[in-house]
């Protein structure tokens, strides 16, 4: 199907979103693809993907023209393997709404959509025009997260699992005081690290690292690891405001 069709733009718009989605997920590593980053409520560029074609399916296929409903949204948000796989199923998924999509092009815009669901209530739902809206608001939006979530992964903000040192938020904290690092020693004396910047000052990290340990006691998970940027924030503030 042509996805740049002036004559049907609202159809146009879902795939070229949709298929802009595959395009990026497409252009990643395996790892790439599975991570994602240490921020609540974040999904994986492989997650996004499944449930972007698991979302659009269902809206299309089942609510709109009364198919089966195959959706297993648990699944979608616990997506995990390969790129090529998932490419493949996204393929699949894809021949389903473009099928979807040529039936509701006779359909009138103001009907009712087949099999609505009933546990939902939308000022949207009413109408097969409505849900198509819908539709296109999903693959937008979640396009939209895919690049924020790829740039981010990318330029090397921390991932679920991944362990970051004290001293890399800090060298990361500098960064973004505008205080870069340029010499990092041990501190034989004192402990911690000898910090000195392009601009000239020099910083002990002894009492920084001394605090992340403490306020990450019993805590685990995004939640410990905001607490130590939080320290890292202020206290790297409070010297170099000395």
């Amino acid at each position: 199907m042509n996805t740049q069709n002036p004559a049907r733009p609202l159809e146009s718009h879902i795939l070229t979103a949709f298929d802009a989605i595959a395009a990026i997920v497409g252009g990643m590593g395996d790892e790439l693809a599975n991570a994602r980053p240490d921020i609540p409520g974040v999904n994986s560029p492989l997650v996004l993907l499944r449930h972007v074609g698991g979302s659009s399916r269902y809206w299309l296929d089942h609510v709109c023209l009364g198919n089966a409903d195959v959706r297993d949204r648990t699944d979608e948000f616990s997506a995990s393997g390969t790129v090529a796989d998932e490419l493949e199923r996204h393929a699949a998924q894809r021949e389903v709404i473009v099928a979807a999509l040529e039936k509701l092009r006779d359909a009138d815009p103001q009907a009712a959509p087949a099999a609505p669901p009933t546990d939902k209530e939308r000022w949207w739902l009413p109408t097969i025009g409505g849900v198509m809206v819908h539709v296109y608001n999903e693959c937008a939006q979640h396009l939209g997260h895919l690049e924020i979530t790829r740039d981010a992964l990318l330029a090397g903000l921390p991932r679920v699992g991944q362990k970051r040192s004290v001293l890399d938020l800090i060298i990361d904290e500098l960064d973004r005081q505008g205080h870069p690092a340029d010499a990092i020693e041990p501190d034989e004396y004192y402990g911690g690290h000898l910090i000195t910047t392009t601009d000239g000052k020099q910083l002990g990290t002894v009492d920084i690292e001394a605090a992340c340990i403490r306020v990450s006691e019993g805590v685990t998970g995004p939640e410990r690891s905001q607490r130590r940027r939080w320290v890292v924030r202020e206290q790297l503030m409070a010297l170099l405001e000395d």
